[in-house]
């Protein structure tokens, strides 16, 4: 049965204070993009699916199945995922949404706590998944979004769960941003791409561990990296003061 075509299923989002240049205020989203938000793009505008697997032969999953279409983080995707899921959105919503950078992901994460999983619980979460189509579920990589606490600003998974792609993370590794060619003219938010991540299991976990794990998605995508989104100017509501 094809999907039904509602709205968009528009992201809750929290606004910020950038207190150093260019000043500029800022709103992130409280949760990851999930797989039946970006499901959404892919039914109402043709987006292509992520992919579910690390084997480079695998077989592109059907958007009609609905064991997917839930709320786990999309994983997955590339700069073409990315910029087909933002424009559909933005122009679905009529709305301005796009990738946080670094800085703005840095603010929002500054009272992050790593959720840790022992090797016990992630076996036994991996287990009631365990026929699950995409790897990142099926090896407990990922967990529902907002599965643990947030934030006192209200934002979940931000050290834990998926990585999570920027705007601007190229700058950190001294290398310019290269236009990935994939993504189209008309998108220009979506280039040097990268991720963050919490290092699991290393025992090093804290708050701030913050590790790089993907300098560029120009190129194939990783399974266990999704994204959120931001926007600016934020909402005119109660701000999160950055001190």
């Amino acid at each position: 049965m094809q999907p039904q075509d509602h709205g968009p299923d528009l992201p809750q989002m929290v606004p910020f204070r950038h207190d150093a240049p260019p000043f500029t205020d800022f709103a992130l989203s409280t949760r990851e993009v999930t797989w039946k938000q970006y499901l959404q793009s892919v039914d109402q505008a043709g987006c292509p699916m992520p992919q579910t697997s690390s084997d480079a032969d695998h077989e592109v999953q059907s958007a009609r199945d609905p064991r997917i279409r839930d709320g786990f983080p999309v994983t997955g995707v590339s700069a073409k995922h990315v910029a087909c899921y933002i424009t559909w959105l933005n122009h679905a919503a009529n709305a301005a949404y796009r990738l946080p950078t670094l800085i703005e992901w840095q603010i929002a994460a500054r009272t992050a706590q790593p959720r840790l999983w022992s090797s016990w619980e992630r076996t036994g979460a991996a287990a009631l998944v365990r026929s699950d189509p995409r790897e990142s579920v099926r090896e407990a990589t990922v967990q529902v979004v907002a599965s643990g606490p947030p934030t006192s600003d209200g934002i979940f998974d931000l050290e834990g769960n998926a990585g999570e792609l920027l705007s601007d993370m190229d700058r950190l590794s001294g290398r310019e941003s290269e236009r990935c060619v994939d993504a189209g003219p008309d998108v220009p938010l979506v280039t040097g791409l990268g991720g963050y991540s919490v290092e699991r299991g290393s025992g090093r976990e804290k708050p701030g561990d913050f590790r790089a794990v993907l300098h560029s998605i120009c190129g194939a995508p990783m399974i266990s990296v999704g994204f959120r989104l931001a926007a600016s100017p934020p909402p005119t509501s109660k701000r999160s003061q950055l001190h």
